[in-house]
C-alpha cells in the first residue's frame, strides 16, 4: 500500500488540482484481489523504468527539462517498485491484494 501511495502522490504532484478540491470528503481504503491476468502481464511485461538520456546529453539540456526527466524517472521507478511488490506477494501467497483509497463520491461510481 505504501508503494502505491508514493507512486500516486508523485503523479498527483504533476497534475493541477480539480476545482472542488477544497471540499472535505470521506476517505476509505478498499481491498481487492489483483486478477491473475494482470499479475501475468506484470511478469511478462515489467514496467520499463525511464532511463531517458545519458548524463552527458542531459547536461546540454535546459534545467527545466532535466527537472522534468528527474520527476518522470522517480514516478517510473515507483510504479516499477509497486508492480514488483505485487508480483512478490503473489509468488509468496498465491494471490496479491491491492489497497485503494477512495472518497465517498468515487465509491458511488
Amino acid at each position: 500500500m505504501k508503494l502505491k501511495e508514493e507512486a500516486m502522490a508523485l503523479m498527483r504532484n504533476n497534475r493541477p488540482k480539480p476545482a472542488g478540491a477544497l471540499e472535505k470528503k470521506m476517505k476509505k481504503v478498499v481491498k481487492s484481489v489483483v486478477p491473475q491476468r494482470l499479475i501475468d502481464f506484470m511478469i511478462l511485461y515489467p514496467h520499463k523504468s525511464l532511463d531517458g538520456f545519458p548524463e552527458e546529453e542531459l547536461g546540454k539540456r535546459p534545467q527545466k527539462f532535466r527537472d522534468f526527466c528527474a520527476e518522470e524517472k522517480a514516478i517510473s521507478d515507483k510504479v516499477l517498485e509497486y508492480q514488483q511488490a505485487l508480483v512478490k506477494q503473489f509468488r509468496t501467497k498465491g494471490y496479491a491484494d491491492d489497497y485503494t483509497e477512495v472518497t465517498d463520491d468515487e465509491e458511488d461510481n
